[in-house]
Formats: C-alpha cells, sequence, structure tokens
C-alpha cells in the first residue's frame, strides 16, 4: 500500500486483521496478527481481488500517460545504456526506459532476466499451504478450521 501511495494511488478495501496458514489437510501451522501495522508503517494490509488490483493499476497507468500493451509474448529483451527493448514472439520491438512484467508465475519476462544473469529458476509448484485472513472481528469469531473445506486446487 505504501509503494501504491507515492504514486497517488490509493484504495478504500477491507482490511484484514489476521492471517492463518494452513496445510492442505487443515492442519493449523501458524499465523500473523496485522493489527499494529497501521501504528508500525502508517499502513494496513488490505485484501482484493487480483483483477481488482490489475485493473485499477492499468488505469492508472494509462490515465498518466503509460503505454500498457498487452497480448504480446515476449520471446527476448536486448539491455541498451539508458533503455530496453522488448521483443515479441511475432517480431514486434519497443523501447522504454524499463520494463514492467505482468505475466504471472511462469513469468517469461522473469525466466529471460534469470537466465540472462545466470540465476537458477526454480519450477512454480503448488505447496499444499493455504491462506485464510479474517475481513473483520465478527468473522474471526465465528469462523474456525472446520469451516474451511481446504484441499490441492482449491480456494
Amino acid at each position: 500500500m505504501k509503494v501504491l501511495a507515492t504514486i497517488g494511488l490509493e484504495f478504500a478495501e477491507r482490511e484484514i486483521e489476521e492471517c492463518a496458514e494452513y496445510t492442505s489437510a487443515g492442519d493449523r501451522l501458524g499465523g500473523y496478527d496485522f493489527s499494529s501495522l497501521p501504528e508500525k508503517y502508517g499502513f494496513s494490509s488490505f485484501g482484493m481481488r487480483r483483477a481488482v488490483l490489475l485493473e485499477r493499476l492499468k488505469d492508472h497507468a494509462v490515465r498518466h500517460g503509460v503505454q500498457v500493451l498487452e497480448g504480446w509474448e515476449l520471446q527476448d529483451t536486448r539491455e541498451l545504456e539508458n533503455l530496453i527493448v522488448a521483443i515479441a514472439k511475432d517480431g514486434r520491438e519497443i523501447e522504454a526506459s524499463f520494463l514492467v512484467g505482468c505475466d504471472g508465475v511462469r513469468s517469461a519476462t522473469r525466466s529471460l532476466i534469470c537466465q540472462r544473469h545466470g540465476i537458477p529458476q526454480l519450477p512454480a509448484e503448488y505447496t499444499g499451504l493455504v491462506a485464510v485472513g479474517t475481513l473483520n472481528t465478527a468473522l474471526r469469531a465465528i469462523l474456525t478450521t472446520a469451516d474451511w473445506w481446504i484441499q490441492s486446487n482449491s480456494h
């Protein structure tokens, strides 16, 4: 939230006060109490759907003159002294001051950069961990581990 606030983008979303981590079998591993974050850092922890965050970021960028390119399949990059060139699989090229790759867990952007700099890439895999956060104190009082049906590949 602090980083987003520096660019003038603030959200009024649901504050998360507590988060717990469970195995896919439902065994509690531990948790986090976020209630001290506002006092300590000036910001709370908030929950937001990924699609909402991405849409708001894109809208904000476009309003401020940033060219947002979607649907590209990144083939390669070329780093020059003061800019980067992104090269799509269809041959299109674009030069920019920096490249932001928002292409997910199997990021082509990250793979290219890590490969170029000799950083090993580990395959993304399901860890069996599920995080559950209450949205308010009333829910915390009534929800227990038994209220959550947790298994691999489910939410």
